[in-house]
């Protein structure tokens, strides 16, 4: 609902300056009681005696007042008298006091009237938004960030500055940190031999390249010790799968591994809990890591997911367990599997294909409001393409955006580069 200005008087423009935007808006509260729209502000120089001080110049017209209209007005006063004899049949009135304290009842109705239109026209009137935070809700959009999301940067700038919002490359900068501060990274931590690492997430993620490739890592990563210290042991990796639903699935693990570590090295398979468990007993005195790939499934088959539940409730396990989903999922399909996975109480998410989208707003704003974080990310079908987690990842990968590449490893540390 809004007031209806007289549209056969055009509304006379004034201007009112302040120290900022909101000093010239209390201002013009205290003068007119809100009755005012601004319609442009500017940042202006003020030349003083001993330097140059900023002002803002705000321009605005002033508005009618919603109020009661003037019949219902007429109304009202006409019916004052009726409404007092209604309040008072049956009484003894002749007491002033008692009179009074109607009369202030009936003053108190009108108020309440009044302010409750009042309320009605301030609720409709559309609060100006700053071209620089509009600039940056569309370049958000672009890159496919969620609209609740948006909409949290949007009442993050909205606290800005008004210098800081009339540069738009400040505005950027901002955001830009506002983002890297939402990506949660997964802690490093510390496990007793032998580390189980647990991959699981729905068909078709890219889960036993994953496994693969944090092989690859951890021999990588043994290798560059072994060059600084020829005595360190050498680490040991047990691979394991419980995937016996796809077809190749065994095969393809154990075609890494062999390129991996050792044509000889076996690939093990459990495929309930009690194998699983008989395995681990097995090996986990002569091994540093257990990496066990996992069957997949629709995210909606909760029967499969449940029964694959069982395999892990191996308590002498300290299974850290991963959630893999590819960054290429939709916004809603994306939310369902951080959902329907959460039985599994996996500590942390692995974004795969990363290299198979042009945007990734969308798991950064949806791992963002589910408070998730991010261990590895992949970035192709090499063996070496996995990297830890790094908010300098997901920035760098934002389309249109201006990254001080400088500046955000300074405040988030070095990433690996692609």
């Amino acid at each position: 609902m809004r007031s209806n200005y007289n549209e056969e008087k055009v509304p006379e423009i004034h201007t009112i300056r302040g120290k900022s935007l909101d000093e010239c808006k209390n201002k013009l509260n205290k003068s007119l009681n809100g009755n005012y729209e601004i319609i442009d502000w500017r940042t202006v120089e003020e030349q003083g005696l001993f330097k140059v001080k900023m002002e803002v110049e705000a321009k605005y017209i002033t508005k009618l007042k919603p109020s009661v209209p003037s019949d219902e007005k007429k109304s009202f006063a006409q019916n004052q008298t009726d409404i007092l004899k209604t309040l008072t049949q049956g009484k003894d009135i002749s007491n002033v006091q008692e009179i009074a304290r109607l009369g202030k009842q009936i003053s108190q109705i009108q108020q309440q009237l009044n302010a409750g239109l009042n309320k009605i026209y301030e609720d409709s009137v559309e609060h100006e938004v700053h071209k620089n935070i509009t600039k940056m809700e569309e370049l958000l959009r672009a890159n496919e960030f969620t609209e609740s999301y948006i909409l949290k940067m949007r009442e993050k700038m909205k606290s800005l500055s008004l210098e800081l919002l009339d540069d738009f490359d400040m505005v950027q900068k901002k955001v830009v940190d506002w983002i890297g501060e939402s990506v949660n990274v997964a802690k490093k931590t510390v496990h007793r031999p032998p580390h189980v690492i647990v991959i699981v997430g729905p068909t078709g993620v890219g889960k036993t390249t994953t496994i693969a490739k944090l092989g690859i890592k951890i021999r990588l990563e043994n290798s560059r010790i072994k060059d600084k210290d020829p005595l360190a042991d050498e680490k040991v990796v047990k691979y394991m799968t419980t995937d016996r639903m796809r077809i190749g699935a065994f095969e393809q693990l154990s075609k890494w591994v062999h390129a991996i570590q050792d044509e000889d090295e076996e690939v093990l398979v459990a495929e309930d809990a009690d194998e699983l468990k008989k395995l681990f007993n097995q090996y986990k005195d002569s091994s540093d890591y257990f990496l066990i790939d996992t069957s997949g499934f629709s995210p909606n088959d909760h029967e499969n997911i449940g029964k694959m539940l069982s395999l892990f409730e191996v308590k002498s396990l300290h299974a850290d367990i991963n959630l893999a989903v590819s960054a290429n999922t939709k916004t809603s399909d994306l939310k369902k599997i951080l959902q329907n996975y959460e039985p599994f109480a996996y500590q942390n998410v692995i974004v795969t294909k990363c290299d198979e989208t042009t945007s990734l707003g969308s798991v950064i704003s949806v791992l963002s409001e589910k408070n998730k974080s991010v261990s590895y990310v992949t970035t192709g079908q090499n063996p070496s393409e996995i990297e830890e987690a790094n908010p300098i990842f997901f920035l760098r990968n934002l389309d249109g955006f201006t990254i001080d590449r400088d500046h955000l490893e300074e405040k988030f540390g070095k990433a690996q580069d692609k």
